[in-house]
């Protein structure tokens, strides 16, 4: 890979792909997803800003973090059969219980910001800021080889309402330094493989919420 490691070029080449499959995780502690760390998957189109998934409000790993959440997790798997369908579109977000169902009301608007509930959140704040990246290492995903990069967004490159979210109720008014650490596994074309961001800054590193989204199979349509 060329040494330029702006985060505007890794979205760049990534969205001249025009569409891609989607995975999406969420995972405390850690940007590297597991298989119980999944939400969902689905497909990416670029062009339209528009993701359709499947989805789920509770992963497998959170079931293990006590009874209470091990009911909540059964009830709600119950309730939705397994899981739901949403489509992100801009910033708006609808949900329905299966593909033979109506979509729900819209939340959000199309020209709104993104909210770290949507797998392509980051990509907004990663073009405002235009920041430059620091090689981590070299690595694998989904048996691609890929460069691990990390981008330090600051404040300014978010909504005023989604850095109020990721930092956890006003957190960013006693930090130090107000940005989100973001996480990029890139190949030799600068394709984004894996995009992993600070979606909920915790007191430290272990209560972090991280959002993952993988992304493979450019060009895919469905």
């Amino acid at each position: 890979m060329a040494e330029e490691r702006s985060g505007v070029a890794f979205v760049r080449a990534t969205q001249a792909e025009k569409s891609a499959r989607l995975s999406s995780y969420a995972r405390l502690g850690s940007p590297l997803p597991e298989k119980q760390d999944q939400r969902g998957e689905g497909v990416v189109d670029f062009e339209n800003n528009r993701v359709v998934m499947t989805d789920r409000l509770i992963t497998p790993r959170m079931t293990k973090r006590g009874p209470a959440m091990r009911l909540l997790y059964s009830i709600f798997e119950r309730a939705v059969a397994g899981g739901q369908e949403v489509l992100f579109e801009g910033g708006s977000v609808r949900r329905r219980t299966d593909s033979n169902s109506p979509w729900g009301d819209t939340r959000g608007t199309i020209g709104g910001p993104k909210y770290p509930f949507d797998p392509l959140c980051v990509f907004p704040p990663i073009l405002a800021s235009n920041v430059e990246g620091v090689l981590l290492g070299a690595g694998m995903v989904r048996g691609v080889e890929v460069e691990e990069i990390e981008l330090k967004i600051p404040r300014s490159g978010f909504d005023p309402e989604v850095w109020a979210e990721i930092a956890g109720g006003g957190r960013t008014e006693q930090m130090d330094e107000a940005f989100v650490t973001t996480r990029i596994w890139a190949d030799t074309g600068y394709r984004m493989h894996r995009v992993a961001f600070e979606s909920k800054q915790g007191t430290s590193p272990a209560d972090t919420l991280w959002s993952i989204t993988e992304l493979w199979e450019f060009g895919a349509r469905s």
